[in-house]
C-alpha cells in the first residue's frame, strides 16, 4: 500500500471558501469543477486534493494522528515543543521548553490584532542574530533562544512555568490576542517574558533592516506548545525506518528523529515522492 500524508500548517481560508472546499470531497467530480468561478479565491489545489479524500474530525489534532500514523504513538500525547526539542542537542532535559513564533501584528486603535498574515517564518540568519541579541538582553533571566529549521525558536526556561496553558498561533483567528495569553498556574513568568519581548523587538535593528526591504516587523514571539521538558532520545530505536518524512515542521522533524528517522527537504517534484523505493507504502510530507 502507497499513502501519502500532507500537513498544511497556518492554512487559513475565509469560512464560506473552507466549507466549500471541504465539500468538494463529497461531490462528484464534475459537479465539484463545474460551473463559473467554481473554486475561485481557495488555495490552489485544494479542491483536487480534497475529491481524493474523505473528511474527518481529529479531537486530539493533527500532532497526535500524525504520531499514531507514523506507528510512534508513545509520542502523541506530548506537548509540540518537547518534541521539537529532539532537532537540538543543547538544551537540558532538565528544562522546560515552550515553541516561540515570530509574529507581526497589526496595531489598532485600541488593541492589537492578530490576521492570516501575522504568522512568519525567519530565514536562518535572520533567527541566529535574534537569538544572539536575546542572550544578551536577557542574560539571568533563566530564559534561552534556540533557532529551529522552521523558521521559529525553541524557548527554554524554568520548569516552574510548565503550568501555564497556551494556544497555537493558528488557532487564533477568531480569538484576541489578549484572550490568547498564557493562563493558569505558572502564566505569569511567561506574560512578563512576553511583555519584555515586545519592547525588546520594537526597537530593534533587525525590525530596522526588514522595514528597509519591505519585511513585516517581528512585533512578538508567541510563546506557545510547551508543559514539560524535551523528550529523551530513546537508546536504542525498535523499528525499521520504512517510511520517508519530508519538510521542516519541528514537531514532525523531531518526532521522526525520536523515531530513528532523518526528515529530507520538500520535495520539488512529486514523481520522486511517489517512486521513492526507500518508502515503499507511506511518505509523510510537511509544509
Amino acid at each position: 500500500m502507497r499513502e501519502v500524508v500532507i500537513v498544511i500548517r497556518d492554512l487559513y481560508l475565509e469560512p464560506e471558501r473552507a466549507s466549500r472546499a471541504a465539500d468538494a470531497a463529497a461531490l462528484p467530480i464534475s459537479e465539484a469543477s463545474a460551473g463559473p468561478g467554481a473554486g475561485a479565491g481557495v488555495a490552489p489545489g485544494i479542491e483536487q486534493l480534497a475529491r481524493f479524500g474523505d473528511k474527518a474530525t481529529l479531537p486530539e489534532g493533527w500532532r497526535s494522528w500524525i504520531a499514531h500514523w507514523l506507528a510512534v504513538p508513545q509520542y502523541a500525547s506530548a506537548a509540540p515543543a518537547s518534541i521539537a526539542a529532539a532537532n537540538l542537542a543543547d538544551v537540558s532535559v532538565e528544562r522546560a521548553v515552550w515553541l516561540a513564533t515570530p509574529l507581526h501584528l497589526i496595531a489598532g486603535l485600541t488593541s492589537v490584532h492578530f490576521d492570516r498574515r501575522s504568522i512568519l517564518h525567519l530565514p536562518g540568519a535572520e533567527l541566529e542574530e535574534l537569538a544572539a541579541s536575546f542572550r544578551e538582553t536577557f542574560w539571568g533571566s533563566g530564559f534561552d533562544l534556540h533557532p529551529l529549521a522552521g523558521g521559529e525558536f525553541l524557548l527554554s526556561g524554568p520548569l516552574s512555568a510548565t503550568q501555564a496553558s497556551t494556544t497555537e498561533p493558528a488557532r487564533m483567528l477568531l480569538t484576541s490576542v489578549a484572550d490568547a495569553l498564557p493562563a493558569g498556574g505558572g502564566a505569569q513568568p511567561l506574560r512578563r517574558l512576553s511583555a519584555e519581548i515586545e519592547m525588546w523587538l520594537h526597537t530593534h535593528p533587525l525590525n530596522e533592516e526588514r522595514a528597509r526591504r519591505g519585511a513585516p516587523p517581528v512585533a512578538t514571539l508567541w510563546v506557545w506548545g510547551g508543559g514539560g521538558a524535551p523528550v529523551s532520545m530513546p537508546a536504542v530505536v525498535a523499528r525499521e525506518i520504512a517510511d520517508a518524512v519530508y519538510g521542516s515542521d519541528a514537531y514532525i522533524q523531531g518526532l521522526w528523529r525520536l523515531a530513528g528517522g532523518e526528515t529530507r527537504p520538500l520535495p520539488v517534484d512529486w514523481t520522486t515522492v511517489i517512486g521513492e523505493p526507500r518508502a515503499p507504502w507511506r511518505s509523510s510530507i510537511a509544509g
